[in-house]
């Protein structure tokens, strides 16, 4: 998911995603965004709808209250969270934003994936809402759930 800015989405959606027989997600698709970053009179940035990273600031501030203060891909998300003084972890932690880097668990090898963990199943498994997530019956603009293990370059975020 590009989200380098408004939700003035000039891309193409390419939805070649698929779940095969092992329950693993491939999410290739992607749609990008360009512009520049706004605030909405909430106070949340603005964030591409339909978009992973849209669906992770809605639903952590539906949840803590917090709006996520940093922009760009998902990808990015673990930089931003650092620079903004965040908690992160590899640890699970409930709720928390996922950030799976590129190419992760199934996300999309050029932006990542974000999604919220929402129940802890296991010391090293979360349920957790996503968007623009192919696989479980999501897609693009479509809130589902996945179940994420914990893994090289799959980081927990919250705020302090």
């Amino acid at each position: 998911t590009d989200n380098t800015g408004s939700t003035d989405n000039t891309g193409s959606t390419d939805n070649t995603g698929s779940t095969d027989n092992t329950g693993s997600a491939n999410n290739t698709g992607s749609t990008a965004s360009t512009g520049s970053a706004a605030t909405t009179s909430s106070g949340s940035m603005s964030w591409p709808v339909g978009q992973c990273t849209y669906w992770a600031n809605e639903r952590y501030h539906e949840l803590t209250g917090y709006w996520v203060p940093w922009f760009g891909n998902a990808g990015d998300w673990l930089n931003g969270a650092q620079s903004a003084s965040w908690n992160i972890s590899t640890t699970p932690h409930i709720p928390s934003i996922i950030v799976l880097l590129p190419g992760v668990e199934g996300a999309d090898s050029w932006y990542g994936h974000v999604a919220v963990a929402e129940k802890l199943l296991d010391s090293t498994t979360v349920e957790a809402s996503t968007m623009n997530w192919y696989a479980n019956g999501g897609g693009f603009n479509i809130q589902s759930s996945w179940n994420y293990t914990v893994a090289s370059g799959l980081y927990f975020v919250w705020h302090p």
